[in-house]
């Protein structure tokens, strides 16, 4: 049975404050240095590995999120032969699928699957999309910022800011991928008991 993750993060997945700012310049305080990606410091040894990492780690975050993005595709257009694009038609359709009569037992797991899955929306959005600064002090303490901007409708938008560490980051990738394995095994045995994978040829080695 699928279980849901917990959400250990203050208010979301590997983020401290994901929050709505104005464009504003940040002036340093003469403690803290900023790596802003326009090469204005050097950046030292340290701060290069924490970016590293963080990059690493974003792409973890990013690939996961895609297993996922796409095995609810492939379940509808396997069973209806049809593509939804967006997530939320994926997650609608996986949903009506588990509705069916000879799917209604993967309804509760499909169900916690899809529902676990928008909790990582926004986490993807800003690892897909956000513009990254790292922010260190003298004391070696540091946060990372993840800039995007968000419409709000037509002509008008607004810029998001998601502040993190590498540590929640870590946690973030982690409980991502623990979700995808659970996923991943749930969607085999659909395919496995429904026999929706496509057979080789016979003779095909």
């Amino acid at each position: 049975m699928l279980t849901l993750l917990r959400v250990p993060l203050l208010t979301g997945p590997g983020f401290i404050q994901p929050q709505l700012e104005t464009l504003k310049s940040k002036a340093p305080n003469g403690r803290c240095g900023k790596m802003s990606g326009f090469g204005a410091t050097e950046p030292t040894d340290q701060q290069k590995a924490l970016v590293d990492e963080a990059l690493f780690l974003r792409g973890r975050i990013i690939a996961s999120y895609a297993q996922v993005e796409f095995l609810l595709a492939d379940l509808v257009v396997k069973l209806d032969l049809r593509f939804p694009y967006v997530i939320d038609a994926r997650i609608k359709a996986v949903k009506k699928i588990a509705e069916r009569p000879g799917y209604e037992v993967y309804k509760d797991d499909l169900d916690r699957a899809c529902d676990a899955f928008d909790q990582f929306d926004e986490l993807r959005h800003f690892m897909t999309h956000g513009f990254l600064s790292l922010t260190m002090d003298t004391k070696g303490n540091h946060q990372f910022e993840f800039l995007r901007y968000v419409r709000e409708g037509e002509g008008k938008f607004n810029m998001m800011s998601g502040k993190t560490t590498i540590e929640r980051l870590q946690q973030a990738a982690d409980d991502i991928g623990e979700y995808v394995s659970l996923v991943i095994r749930l969607f085999e045995r659909i395919y496995r008991e429904k026999k929706l994978e496509p057979k080789a040829p016979e003779g095909a080695s």
